[in-house]
């Protein structure tokens, strides 16, 4: 069974793949896929925000890959929890 994070995942990934389509007018685009992030919309997951994603580190990742030549692409970036489990991005 699929949890919804890699449901969620696995759609962004698809949008993703669907605008290379863009690459010759230089367009980029990434999958930004963090777990949950200390925002008003995670309140409900039950993780104390001090173990949250900071939404600064979501923000850091962006602007490296706005940083990037115009010959580069990171397709996908996953942002786990450091106290999460192996490949759980929850």
């Amino acid at each position: 069974m699929v949890g919804r994070s890699d449901a969620t995942r696995e759609g962004a990934r698809a949008f993703r793949c669907g605008l290379e389509e863009l690459d010759a007018d230089g367009v980029r685009a990434i999958a930004l896929c963090p777990g949950f992030v200390d925002t008003p919309m995670a309140q409900w997951s039950g993780i104390e925000p001090a173990e949250m994603i900071r939404p600064e580190d979501c923000a850091e990742v962006v602007r490296m890959c706005l940083r990037l030549s115009p010959t580069a692409r990171v397709p996908q970036v996953v942002i786990e929890r450091m106290r999460s489990r192996s490949g759980d991005v929850s």
